[in-house]
């Protein structure tokens, strides 16, 4: 994914196996909980994470994140396109945020954040980087007076993206500061310094990631000090790219506020296997990884999601595919304290609102919808089916299981090809 942008370009990794579903978990030897336990929550987790990702109203057209708060700010006509009542959805999906449980919402902001709509929404790019102009910082302030409001009071995570390819730790470092150092800090709980950042796997990455992060760590401004940072990773397509992630993190990076994972897991055809069984592999699997790592932080997943595949599978099986990861995925965390010593692993759903292209549909090609958002009715939230279990496991804390799950039914065979894709990429 290219980071121009945190979130309009990504790529995806297909990891070839035979019938046994990603069997290099099953080399991952299980160790006790007791003496394989991942690490206690620190204070700004005492209560547990139940986090989404806020990009999108409705609709990718004119209302993802970056036009959102031009229109809240300077009126319904910014970024060359009226879009009536968008403050009305806002606050109406932050209603429905609030009742369903939520109390941590997920923002990226960032350079590419600027440029993609630096000719619709007259953006001048020497007003934004390397440092953000006072105008572009009273628009996002606006944007998080709506999200700190007293009925609402979300926890705030900020993903900071700087620039292309992790070029320019330097300028990146000045563009950050300029925005952590004027924005409001109010319930502004984590800071992720980049995002989809390899270190394991690319020098540049880890060469950066390290100065920004040593810098904001050690920073001489106590407001900017005491913020908790770290920084977003990708899904990892195997057991030994886990393992050789983290290590990098513990012998690099010890002094993180927590460390990142994605669990993307995304099964259209399976042979032999149940969903939520192949779910429930890889979820675990990777969890127990961690567990393992001796790392001394918590864990910290920073987008989880599931990809509806309309393309490869019908609808109606997609749909319940994903309310089975989903399911899968909240025993799997939200229920942690079964089996660590940690209560719960925080998580960020991808993605609230309804993330497809409006005017013409056939733009979602491949990047078919994560949105949990089906479309809006009178302004208000229409939402799919799957978000009744994030609203199950989000308002209760018994871990008492729906019936979304249904082990007995096996996922369509693939005589072709026989290949298990996990989606490393949120597109």
């Amino acid at each position: 994914m290219t980071k121009l942008y945190l979130i309009l370009l990504t790529f995806s990794l297909v990891l070839q196996t035979e019938v046994q579903a990603f069997e290099t978990f099953d080399k991952v030897k299980i160790a006790s909980a007791k003496n394989a336990a991942i690490s206690s929550s620190p204070d700004f987790m005492q209560e547990p994470v139940k986090g989404v990702s806020l990009f999108y109203l409705n609709g990718r057209d004119q209302e993802d994140l970056p036009q959102l708060i031009e229109k809240l700010y300077h009126g319904e006509k910014a970024c060359k396109g009226t879009t009536i009542d968008i403050e009305k959805r806002l606050i109406n999906t932050l209603q429905e945020l609030k009742g369903s449980g939520v109390n941590w919402v997920r923002l990226l902001i960032g350079k590419g954040f600027y440029e993609i709509y630096q000719n619709r929404c007259n953006f001048d790019m020497q007003e934004v980087y390397p440092q953000l102009a006072k105008p572009h910082v009273e628009a996002i302030n606006h944007f998080l007076a709506f999200l700190t409001r007293p009925e609402f009071n979300f926890n705030i995570e900020i993903v900071l993206g700087g620039s292309k390819d992790f070029a320019d730790a330097d300028n990146d470092i000045v563009f950050f500061e300029s925005i952590l150092s004027q924005i409001n800090k109010t319930n502004i709980n984590m800071v992720m310094l980049g995002g989809d950042v390899q270190p394991s796997r690319v020098v540049n990455h880890a060469r950066w990631i390290k100065r920004v992060f040593h810098y904001f760590d050690n920073h001489p401004h106590p407001d900017l000090k005491k913020l908790n940072y770290s920084f977003d990773t990708v899904t990892y397509r195997s057991a030994e790219d886990i393992q050789t992630y983290l290590q990098w993190v513990k012998q690099n990076l010890p002094t993180l506020s927590v460390v990142t994972l994605n669990l993307y897991v995304h099964l259209p055809k399976l042979v032999n296997q149940t969903t939520d069984s192949y779910y429930h592999q890889v979820i675990s699997g990777a969890l127990q990884i961690y567990r393992e790592s001796g790392i001394n932080k918590p864990l910290w997943i920073d987008e989880f999601g599931f990809k509806l595949e309309t393309e490869q599978s019908p609808v109606t099986q997609s749909y319940q595919q994903q309310k089975e990861y989903y399911e899968r995925y909240f025993l799997s965390t939200l229920c942690a304290k079964n089996i660590s010593s940690q209560d719960s692993v925080p998580g960020f759903l991808w993605v609230v609102g309804n993330d497809r292209y409006l005017a013409d549909p056939s733009r979602d090609g491949p990047r078919t919808p994560f949105g949990l958002f089906a479309d809006f009715s009178q302004n208000q939230p229409i939402t799919q089916p799957v978000w009744d279990i994030v609203q199950h496991y989000y308002r209760r804390s018994d871990c008492k299981k729906t019936r979304a799950i249904h082990l007995e039914q096996p996922v369509s065979i693939c005589s072709d090809e026989q290949r298990i894709q996990i989606t490393q990429s949120r597109h």
